[in-house]
């Protein structure tokens, strides 16, 4: 569940700045971090936290059957998460915000080819 709530702060880490800067959205509440207030990201992890432990705990008392499915079927949102994070990296290169280039390589990418190495080794 942490590894979730982390997970979603990293989009948001990204996505904010660039929201910001593109005009959608506007905080009040100016902050250093790109304008976005600290207790936004604190949000976002305390609700990924709720909503994927209340999944878990389902899938926990809910065993899942025996399925035909392959196992590459489970990469889908892997591979989604890393269409992102390069949509987050061009973003950030072309508004010239190197610092979300930092957490899109440094945290998103690595994230993405982790699962795919691990999905693959088993």
């Amino acid at each position: 569940m942490i590894i979730d709530g982390l997970s979603v702060v990293v989009i948001d880490l990204i996505l904010d700045p660039i929201c910001v800067k593109l005009g959608n959205w506007i905080w009040l509440d100016h902050q250093q971090y790109f304008g976005v207030p600290f207790n936004n990201f604190f949000g976002w992890f305390i609700v990924t936290l709720i909503i994927t432990g209340i999944f878990r705990l389902f899938e926990y008392f809910n065993e899942l059957k025996q399925s035909n499915l392959y196992k590459s079927v489970f990469l889908i949102p892997v591979l989604w998460y890393g269409i992102l994070s390069l949509v987050f990296i061009s973003f950030a290169v072309y508004f010239k915000i190197y610092f979300l280039l930092v957490i899109g390589f440094g945290v998103m990418l690595p994230v993405v080819a982790l699962n795919i190495i691990f999905a693959f080794k088993s």
